[in-house]
């Protein structure tokens, strides 16, 4: 090859790819190309289209290279010189693979979901741009002030959030257009059309397709910016969108506007938001109380986060089984009835059922939702088990004068209209748990309910006084803060869990202990603690055990690409909604 005839270009491909994969794949060219150029190479004994990263002459090329330079292959065609990816998404993509700890050529798979189709569009002169800067905004509800005379993303947490969204545009008669799953031809054709556009609309988009590259906008609007479900996984990586889509909106100078009543705590601690969030709630000590109550309301929602009630109970008529001589609970164990206060076994005459006299069925276990639908079909007409976040049945509920909704995370959705009262289950793990982010999660979901109903029932078997007082002014957000920092966790510290597997756990214990004081070394002088390794939630799936790796620091970001690259770590976690 004759080095002065040819020029090096540095290529990303378009494919998936793993991310310890290089950073770019090296071909040559005869004539010059700009940054972004999208050209066809073949790569892995096929023909596959690729974007061109950045174009050398060979006297700039590193030596190493100079010396495979006839072996290098020559790209086989110029698709076109002027594509819609730009500086900026080299940038953002940069940004990316230091975040994730993936490689720059794998990130690329971001920005081409759910198709590539948006490589045919031809790059439209960008309208004349105004000065733009970056600037954070933050409102209790969606204004459609904010929205005039710009083209603004509204990012939803999740899909069914986009009829929330609509409702508000179709009231202040606003041009908008949705992008939510699922995805079909006719949808991936109208998502790259609108890539490109200039039109001053509201465009509602689920939140991985702000990893594709939108021209001309003028603002990120991020609904609903408090909802955990901006907390997502990955493959290999959990991670949290929020982080990603502000900065995306420094790259691009937009402004980026944050809409909850209850935002992250991220954003009540930097932006020195207060919230006004006084919860007027309801304590029930018992599943009878809870049952009684039912009977007062026609219209009703019930949250299970995990199973409920414990002790031996009936199955038909819901009842625990009681000592007949101190009427204590019993509970059961190795197929006889005791009594814990009489310190006896208890004996039930005939295996019948002492309350509604009928053959004994009983439950040893906790109550869970499945159980509680089934006692209550027997007792109401129109009761429902809600498993999935269906549009048409959560319409159909809207018809209907009574109802009893049960379920858990499924009815958490944008779906769920108003009903009369709301009844939280086994809400005593908000007190126990040591988890500071299970009981954010909690008040989430009561803030939620909130919206929906009047009246809201908890269910707990424990009271605390200084917290129903914190409800009823709503300062709990400082109490949580609080917490956080004491336990020196996210917002106040960046935290990443390092998660490697073997079903050898001796040798997976001694290596992630080599690690961890590899790392130690390595990190001492940039302000980050390595903790563990420690076991991982969950430590072993089928025959394979987990454990897992901490690193901490007060710094925003842990540059984790090379202690990623080096270890292969199976999982990572930033800023884990766990502790």
């Amino acid at each position: 090859m004759d080095k002065k005839n040819y020029l090096i270009a540095n290529i990303i491909p378009l494919i998936p790819l793993p991310p310890n994969s290089p950073d770019y794949f090296t071909y040559f060219t005869e004539i010059y190309l700009d940054k972004g150029s999208l050209v066809e190479i073949d790569f892995r004994k096929k023909k596959i289209l690729g974007i061109i990263y950045e174009v050398k002459n060979v006297q700039q090329a590193r030596k190493d290279l100079l010396e495979i330079l006839p072996k290098i292959k020559k790209i086989t065609k110029i698709v076109k010189e002027k594509t819609i990816i730009n500086e900026d998404e080299f940038t953002f993509a940069k940004f990316l693979s230091s975040y994730f700890g993936f490689s720059f050529s794998s990130i690329f798979k971001f920005f081409f979901f759910p198709s590539k189709r948006f490589l045919d569009l031809n790059l439209k002169k960008e309208e004349k741009k105004k000065k733009r800067f970056f600037k954070i905004n933050y409102f209790e509800k969606l204004n459609l002030k904010i929205l005039r005379k710009k083209r603004s993303l509204i990012i939803i947490p999740e899909k069914s959030f986009a009829q929330e969204v609509e409702e508000i545009l179709k009231e202040g008669k606003f041009s908008y257009r949705i992008f939510i799953p699922p995805w079909n031809k006719r949808k991936i054709e109208e998502i790259s059309q609108e890539l490109n556009k200039n039109e001053k609309i509201a465009l509602i988009i689920s939140k991985n397709l702000i990893f594709l590259p939108w021209k001309n906008i003028d603002q990120i609007v991020v609904y609903r910016e408090g909802s955990f479900f901006y907390y997502d996984s990955f493959k290999k990586i959990n991670f949290d969108y929020r982080e990603i889509i502000k900065k995306l909106a420094e790259i691009k100078k937009l402004e980026l506007t944050y809409i909850d009543s209850f935002p992250s705590l991220e954003k009540i601690k930097k932006l020195k938001i207060k919230p006004t969030l006084n919860l007027n709630i309801h304590i029930l000590n018992s599943l009878e109380e809870a049952l009684e109550s039912l009977k007062n309301f026609s219209k009703i929602i019930i949250f299970f986060p995990q199973k409920v009630s414990s002790g031996v109970r009936c199955l038909n008529c819901f009842n625990l089984l009681q000592c007949p001589q101190c009427q204590s609970y019993l509970f059961f164990d190795k197929e006889k009835f005791f009594c814990f206060q009489c310190l006896k076994e208890i004996k039930i005459e005939k295996n019948e059922c002492p309350f509604c006299f009928k053959p004994l069925e009983v439950s040893l276990k906790k109550i869970g939702v499945k159980t509680l639908y089934s006692y209550l079909k027997k007792n109401y007409a129109e009761v429902y088990f809600v498993e999935k976040k269906e549009k048409k049945f959560f319409k159909n509920m809207e018809k209907r004068e009574k109802f009893i909704l049960l379920g858990s995370l499924s009815l958490i959705s944008g779906y769920l209209k108003h009903a009369e009262a709301s009844y939280f289950f086994n809400f005593e793990n908000f007190y126990l748990s040591p988890d500071p982010f299970l009981r954010e999660k909690y008040l989430r979901i009561l803030n939620f309910l909130k919206e929906k109903t009047k009246t809201i029932f908890l269910i707990s078997s424990i009271r605390n006084p200084e917290w129903e007082k914190s409800f009823l002014k709503g300062d709990y957000p400082e109490r949580l803060l609080k917490e956080r920092e004491l336990l020196r966790l996210n917002p106040f510290y960046q935290v990443i869990k390092l998660i490697k597997g073997s079903s050898d756990f001796y040798f997976l214990q001694n290596y992630m202990i080599k690690i961890s004081k590899e790392l130690k070394e390595k990190l001492k002088n940039q302000e980050t603690e390595v903790l563990g390794p420690i076991l991982s939630k969950p430590h072993k799936i089928k025959k394979r055990f987990f454990l897992e790796i901490i690193l901490r620091s007060q710094k925003e970001d842990i540059k984790i690409r090379e202690i990623v690259k080096e270890y292969g770590f199976e999982k990572i976690k930033i800023n884990p909604l766990e502790i």
